[in-house]
């Protein structure tokens, strides 16, 4: 069901948008319009182009798959796996968004990586909830300031399940704190993401390293030294990726491999009574959800 959302003038104007629809021949600006109605209030939506399109553009011979593929390739919107299914997020969505303080919250997981967005979706600034004018409906109040400026970054992890992390030190392979490697590894996350680098390539790295984390440690400190963080640590994955023959070796042979997917990017998974818990739901072993 689709929900009424609010543009600014300025989006029109946006450039890149309009260069990203003229390279690829799609119609991008509409469709990502279209897609702020098909989101919830945090910008979230189901990957599935079928059904998407004819909320979007039903009438419109176009394969909506790459209409979302050209989005997400220029950082417009995330696509974004978790268990078994796959979702969408638009990044720019919750700040600019002016969303009825009675729409229900999300029901999707968030992204699980930090995101840096380009954002063309800014129509004004939010209102605090309970204001007048916040109730959905279009008004005659005045636009707020121009806030077409990107963010450099979300939070990777929903701030409820976040816990604080003991600082670590830079310097050498992270030796001096104490606990096992992958905690270490992950305790840096934290740092790494400050330089740059997006908690989804550290999940990467980890995965292409079959768990080896002492060794993923020693490489997470050398791009953080590096001059462009983030850049150094794709080549370095690039190269794992061609340098490994056959799949991944999972960490542990009795957990799924979503579930050590799911954790390598940052969600918290744990079993219950023969079931995976994760944001709020019970999944199988297969991926599927059973329960809440």
């Amino acid at each position: 069901m689709g929900r009424i959302r609010t543009i600014k003038p300025d989006f029109f104007k946006h450039e890149g948008l309009y260069e990203a629809e003229v390279e690829t021949g799609l119609p991008l600006r509409l469709a990502f319009i279209g897609l702020w109605t098909a989101s919830d209030r945090e910008g979230r939506f189901n990957w599935r182009p079928r059904a998407l399109k004819t909320d979007v553009l039903p009438y419109d011979e176009v394969d909506f798959s790459r209409v979302l593929d050209a989005l997400a390739t220029r950082g417009f919107i995330v696509k974004y796996r978790v268990g078994m299914a796959d979702f969408g997020s638009i990044p720019s969505f919750p700040r600019h968004q002016v969303v009825n303080h009675r729409e229900s919250a999300s029901i999707l997981p968030p992204p699980p990586e930090t995101i840096e967005e380009i954002d063309p979706s800014a129509t004004r600034e939010p209102r605090v909830q309970g204001t007048p004018g916040g109730k959905g409906k279009e008004g005659k109040g005045k636009e707020g300031k121009d806030s077409s400026h990107a963010d450099a970054s979300l939070p990777s992890i929903a701030s409820s399940t976040t816990t604080p992390q003991p600082a670590v030190p830079l310097s050498g392979e992270a030796s001096s704190w104490t606990g096992s490697a992958e905690e270490r590894f992950w305790v840096l996350a934290a740092t790494a993401e400050a330089k740059g680098i997006a908690r989804s390539q550290l999940g990467q790295l980890a995965n292409q390293l079959g768990g080896d984390f002492d060794r993923a440690l020693g490489i997470v400190v050398d791009a953080m030294a590096a001059r462009g963080p983030r850049a150094y640590l794709a080549r370095i994955i690039t190269n794992i990726r061609s340098e490994t023959a056959g799949p991944v070796a999972v960490v542990d042979p009795d957990t799924p491999t979503w579930v050590t997917e799911a954790r390598s990017q940052g969600y918290p998974v744990e079993l219950e009574d023969g079931r995976w818990r994760m944001a709020g739901a019970l999944y199988d072993d297969a991926g599927e959800q059973v329960g809440n």
